[in-house]
């Protein structure tokens, strides 16, 4: 199996800390989240995954982005890596990696839900859904 190397620098890691916080800062509410998926108000309400604010660029070919979003049932963090080869899909060990660089304590085994994201770039996104415990 063909894979991605995954080297998650201080800088990385200075940046994923930044994400996180900027994550806390500004949650999304389950208003402003059923606008977004109703593609309502286009233009307004940029994508979650297309924050810049809200992603994490890791060299050599991974895309991560994190938010904080209250759904049904409650708060939640969401995550969704990529890998910039559009055959290939991070392994469950890579989102861990990063979440724990970002100072986070959960992990995929923790997850409510997972799911893969066809993106436009013919790219592979796993997406993850923990529950948000203050």
């Amino acid at each position: 199996m063909n894979s991605t190397p995954l080297i998650i620098s201080d800088s990385v890691v200075e940046r994923a800390r930044q994400v996180v916080a900027y994550a806390r800062a500004h949650r999304q509410n389950i208003h402003d989240m059923s606008r977004m998926i109703g593609h309502q108000e286009a233009g307004t309400l940029v994508p979650l995954g297309e924050d810049p604010q809200r992603q994490l660029l890791i060299p050599i070919g991974y895309t991560f982005a994190y938010s904080i979003e209250q759904h049904p049932g409650g708060w939640f963090h969401h995550v969704s890596m990529a890998s910039s080869h559009p055959t290939r899909v991070p392994r469950p060990e890579a989102v861990d990696l990063v979440l724990e660089a970002m100072g986070l304590s959960v992990r995929v085994k923790d997850a409510v839900t997972s799911w893969l994201e066809d993106m436009d770039d013919k790219r592979k996104a796993i997406n993850v859904l923990f529950k948000f415990e203050e």
